[in-house]
């Protein structure tokens, strides 16, 4: 769904909040563990350089 939104024309920045989301749950799910809050707003900065 990621990819073909991105291929419809939407930015990166537009997906980022899903993918951000998608890679916490997906995360949840398999590894039992969860991401803190401040390593996703890390990891959103290190995408915007």
């Amino acid at each position: 769904a990621l990819k073909e939104r991105l291929a419809n024309g939407e930015s990166l920045e537009d997906i980022l909040p899903d993918a951000f989301a998608v890679c916490r749950e997906a995360s949840a799910r398999v590894l039992e563990m969860r991401h803190f809050p401040v390593q996703v707003v890390g990891g959103i900065v290190l995408h915007q350089g």
